[in-house]
């Protein structure tokens, strides 16, 4: 059972979380300005704009948490924000997040201590704007009737990673029913958890060009093998699992582009609090990211009676 939000234990998680990134923040500044400047690669002028670009950054968050205020006192006053306060919100907090990881980098090395960990209150505000029963309506249903894993189609019901995610999450791979519906894009990368939301993100904003790089790059080294016949799923397991993983999605922009269906992503709108569950499909979305397309086939993991 998901539990019931608090708005007030939400405005306390906001508050912690953007007052540790502020400290945070400002201890780096002060390490930077206590650093000798041999730490630096290029020496006094390397740590001065250091220096200079993370106190600038000081306004920055300072800014950041103003645009929190509103949602704040909303919650406060114990009332739930509407989508677009909370939205503005989330955006500050991952910003904020974004400053100090920067900030991090500018130190020396051997005084970098790990950047810091994702703001628990990040996950709170996301369950304030989702609501699995409005964004499960915005994918109109294909087919009503029930199927079971078994009469998934083939490629699908028997995906290792699809029965790993099922049994690590539910605990088995059996008596689960799905059902298709036809998901927007949009709603996925709205909806999706965080490292998936960024990584479309950047990969909409770079276009097939990081793909068709990652691709080039793998032909590269294995030019001789492919020359010689061998199978390029037969290699998948012998080249770094990035550029696996851009090879099997160009490969589904290629289907998109050309008009043919690519296999169904598996969803549950269900079982996180903030967020679709995405069960299998990244690389699909991805595609479809990346090619423009309006929306996928999906088998959603149907909620028990």
């Amino acid at each position: 059972m998901v539990k019931r939000l608090i708005p007030e234990a939400v405005a306390d998680a906001v508050e912690e979380d953007l007052a540790r990134l502020t400290a945070a923040h400002a201890d780096i500044l002060d390490q930077l300005q206590l650093a000798a400047p041999s730490a630096f690669d290029g020496g006094d002028e390397a740590r001065d704009r250091a220096v200079s670009q993370t106190a600038a950054d000081e306004e920055t968050l300072k800014d950041l948490a103003a645009q929190t205020f509103a949602v704040i006192g909303m919650l406060r006053a114990g009332r739930l924000p509407g989508e677009e306060e909370t939205r503005k919100a989330i955006r500050a907090l991952e910003r904020a997040t974004g400053l100090v990881v920067q900030a991090v980098w500018r130190l020396p090395e051997d005084l970098r201590l790990g950047r810091p960990s994702e703001p628990e209150s990040l996950q709170l505000l996301h369950r304030v704007i989702y609501d699995p029963e409005a964004v499960r309506g915005a994918c109109p249903a294909i087919t009503s009737d029930p199927v079971d894993l078994d009469h998934l189609p083939d490629g699908i019901s028997d995906d290792h990673d699809l029965l790993r995610n099922l049994d690590a999450r539910y605990g088995t791979t059996s008596g689960l029913t799905f059902a298709q519906r036809r998901v927007p894009v949009s709603v996925l990368k709205a909806h999706l958890p965080r490292d998936h939301r960024r990584m479309l993100d950047e990969i909409e904003a770079a276009g097939t060009d990081w793909f068709d790089a990652l691709e080039r790059d793998w032909r590269e080294a294995w030019a001789e093998e492919l020359e010689d016949g061998a199978d390029p799923s037969e290699l998948d397991e012998d080249y770094p699992d990035g550029t696996r993983r851009a090879h099997i999605v160009r490969g589904y922009i290629a289907d998109i582009q050309a008009g043919r269906r690519i296999p169904p992503i598996v969803l549950d709108f269900f079982n996180l609090p903030d967020g679709i569950d995405l069960l299998d499909g990244y690389h699909r979305i991805a595609a479809a990211v990346c090619a423009h397309a309006d929306d996928l086939i999906a088998f959603e993991l149907l909620p028990e009676d």
